[in-house]
């Protein structure tokens, strides 16, 4: 589940910067991160540091998407449109 009981789903554009999805990681629940783009390798290290479970979506529902777990999708800028989800802490309520 990306929320759970009374935690907080967020969403964020990567455009707005790291304290932005540093910000967002703080407040529990899951996030989504969207807008990565030319923002694909702050973003993953920021979320990476974070320690919880992502994954990269790029191009959902063509014929040529991408869902990777965020841990093995290399380096470099992707799609502007991808996305990162972001799972929620363990135990969170």
């Amino acid at each position: 589940s990306l929320a759970r009981g009374t935690a907080p789903f967020c969403v964020v554009p990567a455009t707005a910067g790291g304290e932005a999805v540093a910000g967002a990681l703080a407040q529990g629940g899951g996030v989504a991160v969207y807008k990565v783009g030319r923002h694909f390798d702050a973003v993953a290290s920021t979320l990476k540091a974070n320690g919880r479970p992502s994954v990269y979506v790029a191009k959902a529902g063509l014929d040529d998407q991408v869902i990777a777990p965020l841990n093995e999708v290399e380096d470099g800028p992707k799609p502007y449109f991808s996305t990162v989800i972001v799972a929620p802490p363990e135990g969170d309520a």
